[in-house]
């Protein structure tokens, strides 16, 4: 996971268009430029097709930055990962991970600008922890797993991104480990400035 601050131009189908899809397993996209990133998931998508299942490749989602149109690419996914500050925002309008996991979940049910009804829907919250909605409607928590002192929570989140789909990778079902393993990884980091330390922590 790469962010910078120096307003880079974020990249575009036609520098995607260039990889070889045979060379992934996993497609992990924050929502940024609709457009382009649109492009990106429909090319998967036709890779996909004249796959087996166990060369597709899975395609998931992080709702962060507070754009309406970004949460129609949720369509195209296999995971979706609801930021805190999209759920708080005028689109959802949601104060608790419970509540924002189970109001995306309804309007990838009923909603046709958003249906999907095969993806699985994961609300990191800070201290209060991460939940979970299957593709059949189970619900799962963690809590948190604090460090003994914390020192840097920059890139919490995406450590959590981190170690929620490794865990995926390796096991696609198991929603409940895959969100107790990113609350671990994001608790383990923040006892550390930076994210060299990422390489000495292993899940227990």
């Amino acid at each position: 996971i790469i962010h910078s601050n120096k307003n880079l131009p974020h990249v575009k189908f036609e520098d995607f268009d260039k990889c070889d899809l045979t060379d992934y397993r996993w497609a992990h996209f924050e929502a940024r430029s609709f457009s382009e990133t649109k492009l990106m998931m429909l090319k998967i998508r036709d890779f996909n097709e004249m796959k087996p299942d166990e060369e597709k490749i899975k395609i998931s989602l992080e709702l962060e930055k507070k754009r309406d149109e970004n949460l129609l690419l949720i369509k195209y996914v296999d995971v979706a990962i609801l930021g805190r500050d999209f759920a708080e925002s005028e689109i959802l309008g949601c104060t608790d991970k419970k509540t924002a996991i189970y109001k995306l979940k309804q309007l990838t049910l009923n909603n046709e600008q958003y249906k999907n009804e095969n993806c699985t829907l994961i609300c990191p919250w800070g201290k209060d922890g991460a939940c979970a909605l299957d593709i059949h409607g189970n619900y799962f928590e963690s809590p948190i797993f604090p460090c003994e002192k914390t020192v840097d929570t920059l890139g919490a989140g995406d450590t959590f991104t981190g170690g929620l789909l490794y865990s995926l990778m390796k096991d696609f079902d198991d929603i409940q480990e895959a969100i107790i393993n990113g609350c671990k990884v994001a608790g383990f980091k923040c006892g550390f400035y930076g994210y060299d330390c990422i390489k000495d922590f292993s899940f227990k």
